[in-house]
């Protein structure tokens, strides 16, 4: 047993503290900047309305309406360069929030966090709603920096199922030494993420390329009769006919591509409202592109986004820009069906798709997958003292000092956890509140981050390929009429099927059966246990029930060991060292317990 030893985060406090306060220098010093561009433009707009009430009241020359020209053309210049203030001050603020949310991780502040994976939750998972990997003061609260929606589910997948720990481990380790391009996704996604639109029906659109080509009759009418129209309605004045002569090539072009008009509209609305968020994605496979990698998963997403990902990226985005004209009410009801505006955005979309479509969901991927392992990278450089898993062929789990991580770690107690090979397991005895399901959730939760590629908090840890069950949290449902021994029951079946896969298995059960009288209890979970070892899992069980442990139920494998936590008295406290020990609990708490909280009917003779 060993105590965890007090952790120092200086090094990442350091740095960001340091970054913090340049960024809010910085964005300071845009905000002084946007604040005279405004002043700009409002003297400038002062200065049109000044020109023009001279021009029209007090007769200035007519050489007065190039002053009105200039202003106008430095008027909109100055609304250029406003929004990309705008924009840069917008970085700097996510920028500052990436410092802040470093800083309150550091600071154990960080249960307040607004992405904390509640949508991934899932009762009928094998381990995830047992540990709370999702959710409020989950994991996923405590690890994600991803703010794409990319980034978020592949986060989420990683923290669900086993990984190839030495692929993103290795991956995790490099990204954790690249303070700069972790910032940079991190204010590019949350720019994206502020004001995202749904990017499904944009997906779905772009990877089906079963469309027909666009034929070269189609596109030269597209151009043809537009232009015919407007034509006509600009010389019918001086050829002496009426402007309604342009509705004769009006209306053929109208009966040419009706049909079309129609497709064209349901293919632009797939894309409308995406160019921003588009733009970003452009920014974002940029800078991921350009960058020298040397661990092998991120070397292969480098590749995967240096392949014109950003230039295709930012063609569609300006694309978009256009379809977006259409969102102007005067637009889109009386110049855009003369310029058959959604035919000509359609068909550019199409050549894009045509293109670029195949290749669109392997770049999300990319994205999403460097963005899950940016925040194991930052849990990583937040946490130097945490140990890196080392991968065994075997199915084992031998840690050395090992503690939950979500436990502050100035109250948290490491101790060595030993499962050494098939069959292997603990029973875990204790008095109440005295570390029992602790230790069982800090294994899990371990194990998750071992099998995600994270460091784990634990001095050492080798551990095989185990695929993680968990029976930790169990609640009946008044809905379904199942009671809270029937929903365990349920869990435990799930955990028994899944070992019978021939896939290694590491169970964790806490307090198990205690829905039920002693005699059942303790028949049951040694059944359950024996079956779970015969088929080479490994795992620990908790339970009040001594007797549950004989060893001499099991065999004589040596393969089951019994551990226990205890508690000590001093005066009216109990004291509780979270130090885990050899051998059976001697000792229970309950009618003390009973006493503490005020439950004054036990008596002393009782507690003797």
């Amino acid at each position: 047993m060993t105590q965890s030893t007090a952790t120092t985060h200086e090094p990442a406090r350091t740095l960001y503290e340091s970054a913090r306060r340049a960024r809010v220098g910085a964005a300071a010093e845009i905000d002084r900047y946007a604040r005279l561009i405004s002043s700009a433009r409002l003297v400038v707009a002062l200065a049109i309305i000044g020109l023009l009430i001279g021009i029209v009241w007090f007769a200035f020359p007519p050489a007065t309406w190039g002053g009105v020209i200039a202003a106008v053309v430095i008027f909109a210049l100055l609304v250029m360069v406003h929004a990309r203030t705008f924009a840069r001050h917008a970085a700097a603020m996510a920028s500052i929030q990436f410092y802040d949310e470093g800083l309150a991780r550091l600071d154990d502040r960080w249960r307040d966090f607004v992405h904390d994976g509640a949508r991934y939750r899932d009762a009928e998972h094998i381990f995830t709603d047992d540990l709370d990997i999702f959710g409020r003061s989950s994991l996923y609260q405590y690890l994600c920096t991803a703010r794409t929606q990319f980034g978020q589910d592949r986060l989420a997948s990683l923290l669900s199922q086993s990984c190839d720990i030495a692929g993103r481990q290795s991956a995790a380790r490099e990204l954790a030494g690249t303070l700069s391009l972790r910032e940079q996704l991190f204010v590019n996604g949350s720019l994206i993420g502020k004001n995202a639109p749904d990017t499904s029906p944009f997906l779905e659109w772009a990877s089906n390329t079963r469309s027909a080509p666009e034929s070269r009759r189609r596109r030269l009418g597209a151009w043809l009769l537009p232009a015919t129209t407007i034509g006509v309605f600009i010389a019918a004045p001086f050829a002496g006919y009426s402007r309604a002569f342009a509705l004769i090539p009006f209306a053929l072009q109208w009966l040419a591509f009706r049909g079309a008009s129609v497709d064209a509209s349901v293919t632009v609305g797939r894309v409308s409202g995406q160019a921003e968020a588009l733009f970003r994605y452009a920014a974002l496979f940029e800078l991921v592109g350009k960058e020298h990698f040397h661990a092998t998963l991120l070397s292969a997403i480098g590749e995967q986004l240096k392949s014109g990902a950003a230039i295709k990226m930012a063609k569609l985005a300006r694309t978009c820009s256009f379809v977006d004209a259409r969102n102007n009410e005067v637009f889109r009801n009386f110049i855009a069906p003369i310029l058959l505006w959604d035919v000509h955005c359609a068909g550019a979309l199409e050549r894009w798709r045509e293109e670029a479509g195949p290749q669109v969901a392997g770049w999300f991927d990319a994205l999403g997958e460097i963005e899950a392992i940016a925040s194991i990278a930052s849990f990583a450089f937040e946490h130097p003292e945490y140990a890196w898993p080392e991968r065994v062929a075997a199915p084992i789990f031998d840690a050395r000092s090992l503690a939950h991580p979500l436990i502050d770690a100035a109250t948290r107690v490491g101790n060595d956890v030993t499962l050494n090979g098939p069959g292997a397991a603990l029973i875990v005895t204790g008095s109440n509140m005295s570390g029992k399901s602790t230790l069982l959730r800090a294994i899990g939760v371990n194990t998750v981050l071992a099998n995600a590629g994270a460091p784990v908090c634990a001095v050492g840890l080798k551990i095989g390929p185990v695929a993680l069950a968990a029976c930790v949290r169990v609640q009946d449902s008044l809905d379904s009429g199942v009671s809270r021994f029937y929903a365990e029951l349920l869990k435990i079946k799930r955990i028994l099927d899944a070992s019978a896969g021939g896939e290694p298995q590491l169970f964790l059960f806490d307090e198990i059966l205690h829905g039920t009288n002693s005699r059942e209890r303790i028949i049951g979970a040694r059944a359950i246990v024996r079956a779970l070892m015969a088929r080479g899992a490994i795992g620990a069980v908790s339970t009040h029930d001594v007797a549950i442990g004989e060893v001499k139920e099991f065999g004589a494998t040596g393969k089951l060991r019994n551990v226990h936590f205890e508690e000590h008295v001093e005066g009216d406290k109990m004291i509780f060292d979270y130090n885990l020990k050899d051998g059976i609990v001697q000792s229970s708490n309950a009618l003390r317990l009973m006493k503490l909280v005020g439950i004054n009917v036990i008596s002393e003779a009782d507690l003797h």
